[in-house]
C-alpha cells in the first residue's frame, strides 16, 4: 500500500504540472479557470484514494489496481467489494 501510494505521488509530481497547465489553457472560460480545475483534480484524487483503499483491502485476494480504479470511476465499489468480499471470504475458508 505504502509504495503503491509513493508511486501514485511521484507520477503526481512529474506530470502533475504538466496536465494542470494544459489544463488550464483549455478551462472553459465561462467560469472561473482555476474553480473548474481544483474541482476536477479534487474528484480525481478522491477516485485515486478509494481506488488505493480497495487495492489494499483486496489484492491478496487477486483484485487490480485497473478494476479498483474502474469500480470508483463508475460507482460501483458497493458491488465490487461484496464481489471481493465473497471471494476473501472463501479463500479464508479454504485456508
Amino acid at each position: 500500500m505504502e509504495d503503491l501510494l509513493r508511486r501514485i505521488r511521484h507520477r503526481e509530481s512529474v506530470t502533475g504540472d504538466h496536465r494542470f497547465i494544459a489544463d488550464f489553457k483549455s478551462a472553459p472560460r465561462s467560469e472561473t479557470r482555476f474553480r473548474y480545475l481544483r474541482d476536477k483534480y479534487t474528484a480525481e484524487d478522491m477516485i485515486l484514494n478509494r481506488a488505493a483503499e480497495l487495492f489494499a483491502q483486496f489484492r491478496q485476494f487477486g483484485a487490480t489496481w485497473a478494476g479498483c480504479v474502474q469500480a470508483c470511476r463508475t460507482d460501483f465499489v458497493p458491488q465490487f467489494t461484496e464481489k471481493w468480499g465473497k471471494i476473501s471470504a472463501q479463500l479464508k475458508q479454504a485456508a
